[in-house]
């Protein structure tokens, strides 16, 4: 018992972690822009007992859903074409209610109730492999207010979920094989219901990460 109660004793006085690695495999199957993944990293950072900023960036590609979900025509045609691209995140995020705070070490966990305000940028090509043309220029820009909550195990290991509401602003461009740049009408192009929505300017977040503590 003696042991135990020492060991608690050495643990509550060493530092929490600052910076912290986050995850979510969901956008490996959707990305921001129609018909990519996502490949994603993320780090957020301690900036004091109520304050951290989250940064992250992401690779995307062709979505992985077109090989498992689409019929040989279309997957032979997609296999000669590529969507490579990228996404750059930042969030501020205020924990206006912490979790546990008996101590100076888990006042300085992140994990709580927070509200947050994030941004985002992400654009891809659709194009045919080794050609520059024709291709199809995508971009996506986000700003969102978002409310969540973080659970840590300790400063280990954790999960934020979070939801939110917020501005986008879609674009395509559509550039032939004469050089000549069209820009493209995105609720024509996708029709329906996912057509308005990716086309408007209403953004609807909801989402969560895994969160490692490694520094």
């Amino acid at each position: 018992m003696a042991i135990c109660q020492q060991q608690e004793v050495v643990k509550e006085l060493q530092p929490p972690n600052r910076f912290y690695l986050n995850f979510n495999p969901i956008p490996m199957l959707h990305g921001p822009i129609p018909n990519t993944s996502e490949y994603r990293i993320g780090m957020e950072v301690v900036g004091g007992e109520q304050f951290s900023y989250q940064i992250a960036g992401s690779y995307l590609n062709k979505s992985i859903l077109v090989n498992a979900l689409a019929g040989d025509s279309l997957r032979n045609l997609a296999a000669d074409y590529e969507f490579p691209g990228f996404r750059f995140q930042i969030q501020a995020k205020y924990y206006w209610l912490k979790l546990k705070t008996e101590t100076v070490r888990d006042r300085m966990i992140p994990a709580g109730l927070y509200t947050a305000l994030h941004t985002s940028y992400a654009a891809a090509t659709w194009k045919p492999k080794d050609l520059n043309y024709p291709r199809q220029d995508w971009s996506n820009f986000t700003i969102n207010g978002l409310i969540g909550a973080q659970f840590m195990i300790d400063d280990d290991f954790g999960i934020d979920i979070f939801t939110g509401l917020g501005y986008k602003e879609n674009r395509s461009y559509l550039t032939d094989t004469r050089n000549r740049v069209t820009e493209i009408n995105i609720r024509e192009e996708l029709g329906g219901a996912l057509g308005n929505y990716i086309g408007g300017p209403i953004k609807i977040t909801m989402g969560f990460h895994l969160t490692f503590g490694v520094l």
